[in-house]
């Protein structure tokens, strides 16, 4: 374990921000240069959506900063999702120094790539499955002669990175679940236990967090537990290997003790 001075820590914090800072504004530029490609990619759903029920793909702007002030929104988003990696890596090297070598081994080979995947695949549904039929619903809800719907560009990226990072942050659940079997606050029996409050939570929050039709919250409360399932099945996987380093530990705790006598 690398002991530092507070002085020290307070420069290898500032080194490490500036750095992440860095790296996020090359983001940016990349982003910027490239937002013509991006922007497609954001508005696809929209257009695919709105072809299918041959409705207007236009999306309009309502001043004349907003399509500037969007499009700068999606660019610093987007770039703030391809240097993630890094900043996390930046957290990790700054707070591994008091880190032991086993517990960075399980950051680093277990918890980091697992937390990454899962939230790709979170935003994959999201983008794939849950956008287009939140949309869908949303588009032909209540329209007819009288009522015709006039789309906002701000309001639709708004909704669509609501909706990509929420089911990103959903998929984050077997990964909570796990580190709570491997700090001992609850274990799979535990979450056996509250299974039933579990599929209730799940389509309550689903009903709170996705449009208001039944079959985006099914989208969202379907994987949710789904996931939950899984989680379960990862802390019963940590808890023998926790309970291996609880035994080790105390071995090298009674070793210690020996040798002082």
């Amino acid at each position: 374990m690398q002991k530092l001075s507070l002085a020290g820590h307070i420069e290898e914090l500032r080194r490490r921000l500036f750095s992440s800072v860095i790296v996020f504004l090359v983001s940016f530029a990349i982003s910027i240069y490239f937002r013509d490609v991006i922007l497609k990619f954001v508005l696809f759903p929209h257009l695919k959506i709105m072809s299918k029920l041959n409705l207007p793909q236009r999306l309009y702007t309502f001043g004349y900063s907003e399509n500037f002030m969007v499009q700068m929104k999606i660019c610093a988003i987007v770039a703030l999702v391809f240097c993630f990696p890094y900043i996390l890596f930046q957290i990790f090297k700054f707070t591994s120094a008091g880190l032991y070598a086993p517990e960075k081994k399980v950051i680093w080979f277990t918890y980091l790539p697992l937390s990454i995947f899962l939230f790709l695949c979170g935003a994959t549904l999201g983008y794939v499955l849950l956008i287009p039929t939140g949309l869908e619903f949303l588009a032909k809800f209540g329209f007819g002669d009288t009522i015709h719907p006039l789309m906002n560009l701000g309001t639709y990226v708004s909704l669509f990175f609501l909706l990509v990072f929420m089911t990103g942050a959903v998929f984050e659940l077997p990964l909570f679940m796990m580190v709570l079997a491997h700090m001992g606050l609850l274990s799979s029996i535990h979450f056996r236990s509250f299974r039933s409050w579990a599929i209730l939570l799940s389509f309550i929050v689903g009903g709170i967090l996705t449009p208001p039709d039944p079959l985006t919250q099914l989208f969202l409360a379907v994987p949710f537990v789904i996931l939950y399932e899984i989680g379960i099945l990862l802390s019963r996987w940590v808890e023998p290997r926790l309970s291996e380093n609880s035994h080790s530990e105390a071995r090298r705790a009674e070793e210690s003790r020996r040798l002082r006598r």
